[in-house]
């Protein structure tokens, strides 16, 4: 505890002494026990423009976890390291607690004049989280053919023995097995796209091992295969840019709106797709993207992108230009 305390006044004593800002990200994390967490990350640039994070806190919550309770415990957090005065933003998940939560707290933060902006872009909705909501919502349409796919995986990796099989089936259909098959975290999408990549990787010793173990009963069918790949095709762009947002080591403010941008693009080419799967895939997915990034638009990253030296004010009034036609439109 004393060496905490230590370690606490000397990052404190830095931070204050500093002039850059600081912003938080929090969540809420229950335990096996159902209690409830809530763990507040702090990043800043530092000396040489390095990234820095630190856990600021990780705090039970007890319930209810409303709005008022998790305004209660950031705005501790925030005195406890004495950050008022220098919050740049705070990045949270999409729903309407930390929405509220956040409203609250911008009332309890004093003088506008302490946070950028009069506090109008305070709150950020993480980027990484509405394409989860985005993808998960038209991945709907695959369910069936997504647990075939799942199940197949649990039974190849469901014993050494059937795992040896399939290893077997590898080498008799000749593929390099140099991929791993993974199970997937449902309600996060990015690995249910990469449980669908690597299994189409191995479609033929799936194959192979319907005609040689009858108790193998999850091969997804042609036509599923098909869709499976279209769709892993199309979500390509999506689990990349997931990826970026996601990165931890380097700031990714500056990148975003490009990022956005691809998505949206890429989102308007494929609703008037010959696919009819893939067209109404995205028109739903549109609808999603329309919600939070259509109107309700950071300006903070816009003036990111600005400022990197690898971009253009050009290719912002361009962008800009034509998003009003099309909305016009």
């Amino acid at each position: 505890m004393s060496m905490y305390k230590i370690e606490k006044a000397r990052l404190e004593g830095f931070i204050n002494d500093s002039t850059q800002r600081v912003s938080l990200t929090f969540d809420m994390w229950t335990s096996q026990q159902t209690l409830g967490y809530l763990c507040v990350i702090g990043q800043y640039v530092g000396r040489y423009w390095m990234l820095h994070a630190h856990m600021f806190s990780f705090v039970h919550v007890p319930p209810p976890h409303n709005a008022n309770s998790l305004c209660k415990a950031l705005l501790d957090c925030i005195s406890k390291w004495n950050i008022k005065s220098k919050l740049f933003s705070i990045i949270a998940d999409n729903c309407s607690t930390n929405d509220s939560a956040i409203t609250t707290l911008k009332r309890n933060l004093g003088r506008r004049h302490l946070i950028p902006m009069q506090r109008q872009h305070l709150h950020i909705r993480c980027g990484a989280h509405i394409l989860n909501l985005m993808v998960q919502d038209g991945m709907q349409d695959l369910h069936d053919t997504i647990s075939k796919v799942r199940g197949s995986v649990k039974y190849v990796k469901g014993s050494p023995k059937r795992l040896h099989s399939f290893k077997d089936c590898i080498r008799t259909v000749g593929l390099i097995g140099t991929k791993k098959l993974t199970y997937d975290v449902p309600t996060r999408w990015n690995s249910t796209y990469i449980m669908l990549r690597d299994a189409l990787f191995y479609k033929d010793a799936f194959q192979h091992l319907a005609s040689v173990d009858p108790n193998y009963i999850n091969l997804p069918s042609e036509d599923e295969w098909s869709y499976a790949t279209t769709l892993c095709q199309f979500l390509k762009l999506f689990y990349n840019v997931t990826n970026i947002f996601s990165a931890t080591r380097n700031v990714t403010a500056n990148v975003v709106f490009e990022e956005i941008q691809k998505v949206r693009n890429h989102l308007h080419t494929h609703s008037v797709a010959d696919n009819d799967y893939i067209r109404s895939l995205a028109i739903k997915m549109q609808e999603k993207f329309d919600k939070y990034w259509k109107n309700d638009y950071n300006v903070l990253f816009a003036i990111a992108f600005v400022l990197d030296p690898m971009s253009k004010l050009g290719y912002l009034k361009y962008v800009l230009e034509n998003l009003n036609e099309r909305d016009a439109m």
